[in-house]
């Protein structure tokens, strides 16, 4: 595992932490079953 490679990574692209949780709370919610219209 390398963290130290992953913290860097979300120091130096912020966005993409945030763009993969959204991804994330979208897959989630259409796994509920819920419209994924919260953008």
């Amino acid at each position: 595992m390398q963290k130290s490679s992953e913290t860097q990574s979300h120091q130096s692209c912020p966005s993409f932490t945030e763009q993969f949780h959204l991804l994330t709370f979208l897959t989630s919610g259409s796994a509920n079953g819920r419209p994924s219209k919260e953008e």
